[in-house]
């Protein structure tokens, strides 16, 4: 290795993979993750949905999110916000977000937030 080289270090997450960061100045928290209907990518401020398959979002399609003491923190429709949900007002701590079509919870996960 050189002076000023990065060592890159490959993350997975329940075995898909995440994403990349420098071992030496941090990893970044961002990842990816394939759902049985949708894409989910996690950034520092943000859940990002998007259909496996393509298309749009309709309007019985909604987000909700929980925290670990059942209390609803979040929710709101996926076609007003184009699949973007912001979680940059939440606490750290472990959350749910659930995914809604027609009134049935069709997609439900566990992240954690830690900024």
């Amino acid at each position: 290795m050189n002076p000023g080289d990065k060592t890159v270090l490959n993350l997975a997450y329940d075995g898909i993979y995440t994403s990349k960061g420098d071992l030496f100045s941090g990893v970044i928290n961002n990842y990816t993750k394939i759902l049985k209907n949708y894409l989910l990518a996690k950034t520092k401020s943000s859940l990002i949905l998007s259909k496996i398959g393509g298309g749009g979002f309709t309007q019985g399609e909604i987000y909700t999110i929980y925290n670990t003491n059942g209390q609803l923190v979040l929710r709101d429709k996926l076609i007003k916000l184009q699949g973007v949900i912001d979680i940059s007002t939440l606490n750290n701590g472990v959350y749910y977000l659930e995914i809604i079509k027609s009134e049935k919870i069709i997609e439900r996960i566990k992240f954690v937030h830690l900024y």
